[in-house]
Parts: structure tokens; C-alpha cells; sequence
């Protein structure tokens, strides 16, 4: 438990600072790829039944969000519903993570299946 505790924040944080999330830019191009890497740790995160990944990448997608939703409209309130937002994904995907990953990894090779928690 440690050890995805401590990993996941240099994970995450490296590949959300590699990506440059979080300096300003809100183009079309680098909303497609952050959102993309996002759900790639997601994934990554349910299928080794590890949600450090998901927790560790909130502080950086909330202010994503933030600047989308200052950038494209709601300037006032950007920081509110980028927070509002993750917020409630986060709770649906908690509310639903075991019939979700069970969903995911039925999907896998059986080769694939046996290398993940149970």
C-alpha cells in the first residue's frame, strides 16, 4: 500500500508535468491529449485495483478543468465547476468501482486477466 501511495504522485506527476498540464496552454490539441492520459491512468488504475493513481492526478485535472471551463466560458465560476466536475465523476466511479472493473476485466485476454489482482 506504501509503496502505490508514494509511487503514484511521481508517476502522475511526471507524465502530467511532461505533457506541460497546468502552464497555461488550453488549445484544442493538448485538451484531447491530458483528458486522454487521463483516462488512460483510469483505466490503468482499475484494472490493477489501485486507486492512488485516480487520487494523485485529481489535484492536476481539477485545475485543468478549471482553466477549460475559464478559457471556453464560465469565467467566474471556472475553479467551482472544474472542482464540481471532478467531484462528482470521482464519486460516480467510486460508487460503482467494483461492477466497473469487473465489467473491464472480463474484456481481457484470459493471459491478461491472470496478471492483475483479483
Amino acid at each position: 500500500f506504501w509503496l502505490h501511495a508514494v509511487s503514484a504522485p511521481l508517476i502522475v506527476g511526471g507524465v502530467f508535468t511532461l505533457l506541460g498540464a497546468g502552464l497555461g496552454d488550453v488549445s484544442e490539441t493538448s485538451v484531447i491529449v491530458l483528458l486522454l492520459v487521463y483516462v488512460l491512468l483510469t483505466a490503468t488504475a482499475i484494472f490493477l485495483d489501485r486507486r492512488a493513481l485516480i487520487v494523485s492526478s485529481l489535484a492536476y485535472m481539477i485545475v485543468f478543468v478549471s482553466q477549460i471551463f475559464l478559457e471556453y466560458g464560465a469565467m467566474e465560476n471556472g475553479w467551482a465547476l472544474g472542482c464540481f466536475s471532478i467531484a462528482v465523476g470521482m464519486l460516480t466511479l467510486s460508487v460503482f468501482w467494483h461492477p466497473v472493473r469487473v465489467r473491464m476485466l472480463r474484456r481481457l485476454p484470459t493471459r491478461a486477466r491472470q496478471l492483475v489482482p483479483a
